[in-house]
């Protein structure tokens, strides 16, 4: 079983919060970070929107689910720990699941999430992730099965990475 790399995905992830905070920004919408302890209740930004509504936002990327067609519902994040998963700790309005090969993301209602995560456990299994030390679990399940129960929308941003790759 291959280990996760915490430092190459958390590189990943910031990467994804850049784009997602240029896309949201785009439309129109607010974009402001939070500090730590929204981050450990699973709230990476708060979005106001242009008629003045806030939305807690969990920024999620992933871009091993291009290459597995899968959605990872983390539902345990430390078996060293007994840390509860994104999926069943958030606190967010809603999570953004976001692929970049694919320039797509998932906007998912995390009360709709955790009602199907008893179906989806018997349906596709909870699979382990290597870790440094620990394992963390959760459930693959399909882009094309999680797509029915939230909205998928295209994220395109010109010149995000470009800007970066030029300092």
């Amino acid at each position: 079983m291959k280990q996760y790399n915490f430092q190459e995905q958390k590189g990943v992830g910031d990467t994804g919060e850049r784009i997602l905070d240029a896309f949201f920004m785009s439309l129109g919408y607010e974009v402001e970070e939070v500090d730590l302890k929204s981050q450990r209740r699973g709230i990476d930004r708060i979005i106001v929107t242009p008629d003045g509504k806030e939305l807690k936002i969990e920024y999620k990327t992933d871009a091993l689910t291009a290459s597995t067609g899968n959605v990872f519902i983390e539902t345990i994040s430390s078996t060293k720990s007994g840390a509860l998963g994104w999926a069943l700790k958030t606190n967010a309005d809603y999570v953004i699941y976001f692929v970049p090969d694919w320039e797509k993301a998932l906007i998912i209602n995390p009360k709709i999430l955790r009602e199907m995560i008893p179906q989806w456990i018997f349906q596709y299994h909870q699979k382990p992730v290597k870790n440094a030390g620990y394992f963390s679990f959760g459930i693959p399940v399909p882009w094309n099965v999680i797509k029915q129960y939230c909205k998928e929308i295209e994220i395109k941003v010109e010149g995000v990475l470009d800007e970066e790759n030029q300092d």
